[in-house]
């Protein structure tokens, strides 16, 4: 099964061995503090409660209906990133 998965997927973290799964924590993991992860949250809810404010203004109502919803996360995800990352602040007009 693993070699299938491997074929098929590529080699990932999860299949890894010991040793290589270590090394990407060892980098990755100070990333991941609770400092990083709270700011990351504060970031999110700013970015989400602006998209709800700025809906609401356009009269657009408790449904909304957007054209390509991948759109709108990668943008959300773009905005988190670089406003929790400190390299920009997203106001929503």
């Amino acid at each position: 099964m693993k070699a299938f998965q491997e074929a098929a997927y590529g080699p990932s973290l999860g299949m890894t061995g010991n040793d290589e799964w270590r090394k990407h924590k060892r980098i990755a993991g100070p990333s991941f503090t609770e400092n990083n992860n709270a700011l990351v949250w504060e970031s999110t809810t700013e970015i989400i409660f602006g998209y709800f404010l700025k809906w609401n203004r356009d009269g657009k109502g408790s449904i909304v209906r957007v054209a390509d919803f991948m759109e709108v996360t990668t943008q959300i995800a773009f905005m988190v990133f670089s406003t929790a990352g400190g390299w920009a602040n997203w106001p929503l007009s």
